[in-house]
């Protein structure tokens, strides 16, 4: 059976390849409405051009009667049901490449994404080609919507720049992440007619029972990007964070803010071309999103559990024979930094991973492993030998500082020793077959 991960990035690529599909069907470069495109036939032509193209160019008067065609129903539409068709999907292929450009420069800055696009929304109707996401949209083109996440981006900028606020700031990127998408999911919200019916939004895609519209599927496919870019540059901005040198966290903060204007400016010109390049960085990000991960998600638990329980001293109470831990390297079926949970049992311990969708995997340590935690600087650790004696070879599995202050308590409720000097007695030693 497949890891859930791989499936994970296998319906993520299905998801976005289909949505860029949609997206391309249509030549995406074209930003002016269908009907305007329709009407805009041109009437100076080449003397030996085709007979089909100058029978194409007949005036609508000149068109012979048909008895399917009344005069009453051109003076109302002069478009037919399949030209109307037509156009519907014409303008919902350039729906779908102007909503999927932005999409980059947002995850990689949720709030100055949102920002920039309510200034192209108010400010650039004059210099830049027709975008009808922008220019139809009524939540852009409110000022305030422009002034408060300006306000918002600088309150979540500011603090990256230096090493001593920069923790504060990457406790809150999470939050910055969703209210990101949630604003973006807003905005396509929107954009849909209030007179449409939802029985008749057109099916992008049917999997048996199930369908999906056009417009949920830009939906899901925006939610995906957004979380896998997102996450990407979060542990790449911790990483940094971790280096002892002042003013590369400035720098990476100017590089961050410097790409969204990059490709926002390229998005304004052309939404296709951004289109294309939020698919390049978002495929980039994919084949690297399982390895980083796993990474983000300890780098995320040991950072901040240890602030949780100094704000919310319960937090730091252990309640239950459990506890989330990380394998620092390739432990049985599990992969380096992989996210455990270590559970007390009668006579031995169990790792546990949990997985969506799939059976979790397991695996048992022996209690002549000499289960043992040892107390660290930035984190505590479980020490244990794979072969139960002193010539096996040491495991450590990784917790946070949660419970240091609590530290002999879970070893109590866990059931094992605490690692100390060798000039100092052990304060606890449970047996477990005594218990």
């Amino acid at each position: 059976m497949e890891s859930m991960n791989t499936l994970l990035l296998r319906s993520l690529t299905v998801v976005c390849g289909l949505a860029v599909i949609l997206s391309l069907f249509c030549d995406g470069s074209i930003t002016q409405s269908p009907a305007s495109r329709l009407n805009q036939v041109s009437l100076v032509q080449d003397a030996d051009q085709s007979p089909d193209v100058a029978a194409a160019m007949i005036p609508a008067q000149m068109v012979p009667y048909s008895p399917q065609i009344t005069v009453p129903d051109l003076m109302d539409n002069p478009l037919t049901n399949s030209d109307m068709s037509k156009a519907n999907s014409l303008a919902g292929s350039v729906r779908a490449s102007e909503w999927l450009g932005p999409l980059a420069p947002i995850a990689i800055s949720p709030f100055f994404g949102v920002t920039l696009l309510a200034g192209l929304a108010q400010f650039g109707a004059d210099w830049m080609p027709v975008n009808e996401f922008l220019s139809n949209n009524v939540v852009l083109k409110n000022p305030a919507v422009f002034w408060v996440f300006l306000i918002l981006t600088l309150l979540t900028s500011i603090p990256r720049f230096t090493k001593v606020s920069k923790p504060a700031a990457q406790a809150i990127d999470q939050l910055e992440a969703y209210a990101g998408i949630i604003t973006i999911i807003l905005l396509r919200v929107m954009m849909m007619p209030d007179d449409a019916p939802m029985t008749e939004a057109p099916i992008a895609m049917q999997a048996g029972i199930f369908s999906m519209t056009a417009d949920t599927l830009m939906c899901v496919a925006a939610i995906i990007n957004i979380v896998v870019i997102n996450t990407v540059k979060f542990f790449f901005e911790v990483s940094v964070w971790l280096i002892p040198f002042p003013f590369v966290d400035a720098m990476l903060e100017v590089a961050n803010k410097s790409a969204c204007v990059a490709l926002m400016a390229v998005y304004a010109h052309s939404p296709f071309i951004a289109t294309i390049l939020n698919l390049i960085i978002f495929t980039a990000c994919l084949i690297a999103f399982r390895w980083i991960h796993r990474r983000t998600v300890y780098l995320r638990t040991m950072l901040l559990d240890p602030v949780l329980a100094l704000a919310w001293p319960g937090y730091g109470i252990p309640k239950q024979q459990r506890i989330t831990v990380f394998n620092k390297e390739p432990l049985g079926p599990f992969t380096a930094k992989s996210k455990l949970l270590l559970m007390r049992q009668e006579t031995n311990w169990k790792l546990i991973e949990q997985r969506l969708l799939l059976p979790g995997k397991s695996m048992e340590i022996d209690p002549s492993s000499k289960l043992m935690i040892h107390r660290g600087v930035l984190g505590n650790k479980f020490q244990f030998s794979t072969l139960g004696d002193t010539e096996g070879d040491e495991n450590e599995l990784v917790f946070s500082r949660r419970y240091s202050g609590n530290l002999e308590e879970l070893a109590k409720m866990i059931g094992v020793e605490i690692h100390l000097p060798a000039d100092q007695p052990k304060v606890t030693s449970v047996d477990l077959q005594a218990i």
